[in-house]
């Protein structure tokens, strides 16, 4: 092959055959007819333009020759430049968009052209070179100027600059690189052994094994994209080969006898690097940037960046980096047990499956994509994104001072005879808003707040610190807290369980909202609260407005202040000695039983109003000392008939006024008792719709505190007779009769 033919042998080595170029031509021909009417000067460009499409389309088809080479270059400068002295010209100014346009259509031909001749850039032989004289030879088959074209060596390349070879001049060493960055491909194994810096800036391509030995020396092939067979390289430095897309036969990286500062097979598709069997150790590299599976070993310390970009699915595998500016996996599924060791951050942010996981970061661990957690898993870190991982079905540990876990729904057991466990280890402050089960157990042991809204807790258990705040659902039972009688705050958003909480000692406050049965049936709402003296450090009980109680029982505590809202069917409120302010806001819902209303031994509590109740069946209201005003609830909605219903209200210390009766004489007619400003109110109404609605049985006893003397002495109203007023002189009111002295 002649220089003079591989001097416009330009870009591509294997793509262009045949062409016809007739609508190129016959444009070019269309734009100089329209101009050669103004400019007799360009019907000769016309004619040498329609003469070399010719010549080219009848070359197309055979080989070219030095002679056909050269009349083609010839005839292309001329247009070239009579299109040039064209647009120069002065009687040319009306028309320099069509000139421009036409010397844009002739640079295409000359592209074309090199096209056509570089598919012929193809040495039909071996190349070695290992001496000046076979550099020489070379020189002779692969032109270097700045406008050859790169060439195919359709055999092997061998290059050696070691040993005796006499290659070693800075000159002779520029010399081969100039003819090593012409080759862009080789169709069989390319070797090279070189103690000195060799480019191969245009190779592209490699149909066989490629054999690099440079320890001494280096080779940079940045361009590299393909090698069909194995790749061994050894040698120090910078191994950098982004562009390297495939290595059918792998890549082994021998590091003896060399330092490997950085790596980057990033691009890799096929194949993958190893220092040995299952092994990639580089204990210099600072950078580590490949693809493919990793093998059983990584063991990169040095390297502040280590990103993988494979996506298959990563084996078991031990990863020892040190990932400080960063560390990346591209594989979205874990098939084996992955170790992962790294001083940085470790961004796993797209595996969405994996088997069991063992990381220890000085920086964020990122699985963020992560759906479950099935076999055990250890992760040591600064914080931690779990927020995708919806199940936990083996026993997790997870350090580190924050840890996202929005999305948990379940803590499920291991087997059938073993909890799965998640230990936290080091957050504060623990939110599972989505966790709606946990057969397994939860260890927070640093974690003063736990807030897990959906939970309803069953099996597992639930260790977090001492003096805590908690949030939950429902507690099916208080030894589901392991810590409950060290909790300060406890809230309940859907409490269904009937609940003790005398073991709570140490709680302060109380949020509870009970589970409304819906629709309402009779025996529905069973659940019971109960706070007792156990509570002795209660300062704050909150019922939910939205909710339900079956049985509300409030004895014996430390309580100041008691509100109640929802619904609640039966309210206990005894000897609770601190108790000032007791405020009804509850109410009663139809479909279930009627309501009991027991309020005794309170001796702060000054005013009672049960208007906000209705369907109420017992009121018993007694020995709260300073109780002075009582309402009745109300009568708008009554229990059924059958219904017994009892009210005594005693020993409290309501008002009023008795007026005693006169007792008539032969001269003067008998004058009634009165009772006047009695502060036990609206329960004559009350009484009157059960009796009017036909209960069998209907009892009542009513204490006006203020005067009880003076109805117990007014023997007039006592009197039997028609005016008999009092039935008995016990003080209390207690029958129809009596009934009549309170107030509508």
């Amino acid at each position: 092959m002649k220089k003079g033919l591989l001097g416009l042998l330009v870009v591509a080595l294997t793509i262009v055959g045949c062409q016809n170029y007739d609508d190129q031509f016959d444009d070019l021909n269309s734009k100089i007819s329209s101009l050669a009417t103004t400019v007799d000067g360009l019907l000769s460009v016309q004619t040498t333009v329609s003469a070399l499409s010719t010549k080219l389309d009848n070359l197309a088809s055979t080989a070219l020759t030095d002679s056909d080479l050269a009349g083609i270059l010839t005839e292309v400068a001329a247009v070239k430049q009579s299109v040039a002295d064209l647009s120069l010209a002065d009687d040319l100014a009306g028309i320099e968009t069509e000139v421009a346009d036409l010397d844009a259509e002739v640079d295409q031909i000359l592209e074309k052209l090199n096209e056509l001749l570089t598919a012929n850039a193809v040495i039909n032989q071996n190349v070695r070179i290992t001496s000046l004289a076979e550099l020489s030879l070379a020189e002779d088959l692969i032109s270097t100027g700045a406008d050859d074209p790169n060439v195919t060596i359709n055999g092997s390349l061998v290059v050696n600059t070691t040993g005796a070879s006499d290659i070693t001049a800075a000159a002779d060493v520029a010399r081969l690189n100039a003819v090593m960055d012409k080759i862009k491909v080789v169709m069989k194994t390319v070797t090279v052994t070189a103690d000195e810096a060799i480019t191969a800036a245009a190779l592209q391509y490699i149909q066989g094994d490629l054999d690099i030995n440079a320890a001494s020396g280096s080779v940079a092939a940045g361009a590299l994209t393909t090698v069909t067979g194995a790749m061994e390289i050894n040698q120090g430095g910078a191994l950098l080969m982004p562009t390297l897309n495939s290595v059918a036969g792998g890549i082994t990286i021998q590091t003896a006898g060399v330092t490997v500062t950085s790596v980057d097979f990033s691009g890799l598709t096929e194949g993958a690097a190893r220092t040995a069997d299952n092994t990639l150790a580089l204990p210099n590299a600072t950078s580590v940037k490949i693809s493919g599976v990793l093998p059983t070993t990584v063991n990169c310390p040095a390297a502040t960046t280590f990103v993988s970009n494979s996506t298959a699915a990563q084996t078991a595998c031990t990863i020892t980096v040190d990932g400080s500016t960063d560390f990346s996996l591209g594989s979205a599924t874990f098939s084996g047990d992955v170790t992962i060791t790294a001083t940085g951050a470790v961004n796993l942010a797209g595996v969405t499956s994996a088997k069991g996981l063992s990381i220890t970061s000085g920086g964020a661990v990122n699985l963020g994509g992560l759906t479950s957690i099935s076999s055990a898993t250890t992760i040591s870190a600064t914080t931690v994104n779990l927020g995708s991982v919806t199940a936990i079905a083996s026993s997790t540990v997870v350090t580190a001072t924050d840890v996202t876990l929005t999305g948990l729904t379940s803590v499920a057991s291991q087997t059938a005879n073993v909890l799965a466990t998640l230990t936290l280890v080091g957050p504060t402050s623990v939110s599972v808003p989505a966790l709606a089960s946990a057969a397994g157990n939860i260890v927070a042991a640093n974690a003063t707040t736990f807030a897990a809204v959906a939970l309803s807790t069953s099996t597992g258990t639930i260790d977090i610190a001492d003096a805590a705040t908690v949030h939950l659902k429902n507690l099916t039972a208080t030894p589901t807290l392991l810590d409950i009688a060290k909790i300060v705050n406890l809230k309940l958003v859907e409490q269904s369980s009937t609940i003790d909480f005398s073991v709570a000692a140490h709680l302060v406050t109380l949020d509870y909202t009970g589970k409304l049965v819906t629709p309402a049936v009779e025996n529905g709402q069973t659940n019971a609260l109960t706070i007792s003296s156990g509570n002795a450090s209660l300062t704050t009980l909150t019922i939910g407005s939205a909710g339900g109680i079956g049985t509300l029982t409030v004895s014996a505590s430390t309580l100041t202040t008691l509100n109640t809202a929802g619904v609640i069917l039966n309210t206990v409120v005894t000897a609770n000695s601190a108790l000032e302010t007791f405020a009804f806001g509850h109410t009663h819902v139809n479909g279930d039983n009627a309501t009991v209303v027991d309020i005794s031994g309170n001796p702060k509590i000054t005013s009672v109003n049960l208007g906000s109740l209705s369907k109420v069946k017992h009121v018993n209201i007694t020995g709260n000392a300073s109780l002075t005003t009582i309402a009745a609830p109300s009568a708008s909605v009554l229990a059924e008939p059958i219904t017994t219903v009892t009210v005594t209200i005693q020993n409290n210390d309501t008002g009023g006024t008795y007026t005693a009766a006169v007792a008539g004489t032969e001269t003067t007619a008998y004058q009634p008792a009165t009772l006047t400003g009695e502060t036990v109110t609206g329960f004559k109404g009350f009484i009157d719709a059960y009796v009017a609605a036909g209960n069998a049985t209907v009892t009542y006893s009513i204490e006006i505190d203020a005067a009880d003397a003076a109805i117990a002495g007014d023997t007039a109203a006592q009197a039997a007779g028609t005016t008999q007023q009092l039935t008995n002189n016990n003080a209390y009111i207690d029958s129809a009769k009596e009934l009549l002295l309170l107030t509508d």
